[in-house]
């Protein structure tokens, strides 16, 4: 019995090479596109930093609205990525056109609820974060109006969403860092007022992202209209029936509470964390960057998986299903420790980016050395509920397993041990992997009994 499960487990880091083939064409793409995203987001807060501490608190508290609004658009496009992969794999166009129709209706909408009032009151919402006037200031001017690129997100959202899950990965990658450059390029211009542009600070900042992602909306629709790709559907074809919505809905509600409580909590944790002082909210603005730049295999193995295990659910090939999953599972502790180990190595050359106070600059270093040494728990946990248990149609579970732990752990652990008991931000941020421990474990069980493999189409 030993000896079968030492063979279990080794063949799960065995990946002959059509698997490995597909896995890297899954996630290569979202991988370099992820990479560029992480690395405009470092060099907008860099940009930003030359302002000063405040202003980089002020713009990142800002985008803690805009991190609510996109993990609520990522719950209902991830709802629209389990359908769109088993439809993808059951050869079912119409069921994909329909479901990109319900999806980019409902992002509109779910986009809406958080671009009034990021637009019409800014303030009371940034209050809700800082308690710096100067922050405050910042963070409002931004808020205005990168509010306004809000629907524009949604759209590309549930675009790339669904060509990502029929496998066509390069068209979502190219979009992305057109409008990533877009988006550099006017950040230089409009933060500083160069070459005849007004000096707008944040609100530069925020008008150089509602730029850049009104292009990038633009290429994946001319592009994929002009290719006949899975997201050239004709009008007509983007009706739905109620029977289509009733099915949709029973996975993308679970879905999107999922993300919107999760993203909640994450913001809760910013709110912790703004009662620490704005060099903590600095040290986590850091950490952040490094967070973004050091996830990016993660994100194209996550996809892979998604794809890989939505696809063999949905032709009904269950045993594979299981497989995959294991297979992606030990992958992404691989890369949670290799990767983890590498951050931990760098992270005072990385902190050494960020122009800001010594005390914070000693502070993101210790926060970044802590990320580095457990980020192969949140490793495992994305696969998990991302790439395995929803993309197997087990949103149920994955919803559950993802908010409670983050609710009924995490947020008091870092409440008392932060705001309340003074703990340095290092220590606060390790009781938060507590969480990613128990989703793991939770995970694991599932995945073993079988039970998330759930044939929706």
């Amino acid at each position: 019995m030993r000896r079968q499960a030492i063979v279990n487990i080794g063949s799960l880091l065995r990946w002959e090479k059509e698997f490995s083939r597909a896995v890297l064409r899954l996630s290569v793409p979202v991988s370099i596109q992820s990479l560029i995203v992480a690395l405009m987001h470092i060099v907008d807060n860099l940009m930003i930093s030359e302002l000063g501490e405040s202003y980089l608190a002020g713009v990142s508290q800002a985008n803690r609205i805009t991190f609510l609004m996109q993990m609520t658009m990522f719950g209902l496009v991830s709802g629209a990525s389990v359908f769109t992969a088993q439809f993808w794999g059951a050869k079912d166009i119409k069921g994909i056109h329909e479901t990109l129709g319900i999806g980019m209706l409902t992002g509109i909408l779910g986009a809406l609820v958080f671009a009034i009032p990021s637009v019409l009151i800014p303030g009371k919402l940034i209050r809700l974060l800082l308690h710096e006037e100067p922050a405050i200031r910042a963070g409002v001017s931004y808020l205005r109006i990168v509010g306004l690129a809000y629907g524009v997100q949604a759209v590309s959202l549930t675009q790339s969403s669904v060509l990502r899950s029929t496998e066509q990965v390069k068209l979502p990658m190219v979009a992305s860092i057109a409008a990533i450059l877009t988006n550099l390029l006017f950040n230089y211009l409009l933060i500083y007022g160069k070459f005849g542009f007004p000096r707008l600070e944040a609100a530069g900042a925020a008008l150089a992202t509602l730029l850049g992602a009104c292009l990038e909306l633009a290429i994946l629709l001319i592009v994929g209209y002009g290719k006949k790709l899975p997201n050239a559907a004709p009008l007509r074809a983007l009706r739905f029936t109620r029977a289509r919505a009733v099915a949709y809905f029973k996975v993308v509600l679970p879905t999107t509470l999922n993300e919107c409580l999760w993203g909640l909590g994450m913001v809760l944790y910013s709110v912790a964390y703004g009662l620490m002082g704005a060099g903590t909210v600095a040290a986590i603005s850091i950490y952040d960057n490094i967070h973004q730049l050091a996830s990016v295999v993660l994100r194209g193995a996550t996809n892979a998986c998604a794809v890989m295990v939505g696809m063999q659910v949905g032709a009904g090939h269950g045993d594979e299903a299981q497989k995959t999953a294991g297979r992606m599972l030990a992958g992404g502790a691989v890369i949670g420790v290799v990767i983890g180990t590498l951050v931990m190595l760098s992270s005072s050359f990385l902190v050494s980016w960020f122009n800001v106070s010594p005390e914070t600059a000693q502070s993101a270093r210790n926060l970044v050395k802590m990320y580095g040494l457990t980020m192969f728990l949140p490793t495992m946990a994305t696969i998990v509920i991302v790439g395995i248990l929803r993309a197997g149609g087990d949103v149920r579970f994955a919803m559950f397993n993802d908010i409670l732990p983050v609710w009924l752990v995490g947020l008091p652990l870092v409440f008392l041990s932060g705001p309340l008991a003074g703990w340095p931000i290092q220590y606060v941020f390790l009781l938060t992997r507590i969480e990613e421990l128990v989703k793991t474990a939770n995970g694991i069980r599932r995945i073993a009994s079988r039970r998330w493999i759930r044939r929706l189409v």
